[in-house]
């Protein structure tokens, strides 16, 4: 009703809703991709989740809502519904936090400050190339100068 009271409302109204529709869409798919990239085993650097798993979440993340809309939820009903659907992510985030540990542990343990240091100023310059390298030399014992990075 606001934007119906401001001139041009109608024009107004139109664009406002094409707006969150493509806000709604980039939004979906994106967060439908982050959740099935997260419940993807051995998904390797740079590889996309399979589409249908990507679907199968975007309808899971649009249907509920729209379930709810329907048979006329309250909102206690619907703060129901985010807290049990919660309740998963909490362990699947535990274990993401815990793989970042233990990967730190891995590839970081042995390596001294300065390596970090340098390591992830040339990240921040987006120069790194040999990032990767690092670690592993560290690792084998290799001399720990900045030239090796």
């Amino acid at each position: 009703m606001l934007l119906a009271s401001l001139p041009f409302g109608k024009l107004l109204s139109v664009v406002y809703f094409l707006l969150m529709l493509v806000f709604l869409a980039s939004h979906l798919d994106a967060v439908a991709y982050t959740v099935a990239a997260t419940s993807t085993r051995n998904l390797r650097e740079g590889q996309d989740p399979s589409p249908s798993l990507r679907l199968f979440w975007c309808l899971m993340l649009a249907v509920l809502p729209l379930a709810m809309l329907y048979i006329n939820a309250s909102l206690n009903t619907l703060k129901t519904a985010v807290i049990l659907t919660a309740i998963p992510f909490i362990f699947i985030l535990m274990v993401k936090i815990w793989g970042l540990l233990k990967w730190l542990r891995e590839d970081y343990a042995a390596m001294p400050a300065h390596l970090i240091e340098a390591q992830s100023a040339r990240l921040a310059q987006g120069t790194a190339c040999d990032a990767e390298q690092a670690p592993r030399q560290a690792r084998q014992g290799a001399p720990k100068t900045l030239e090796n990075l």
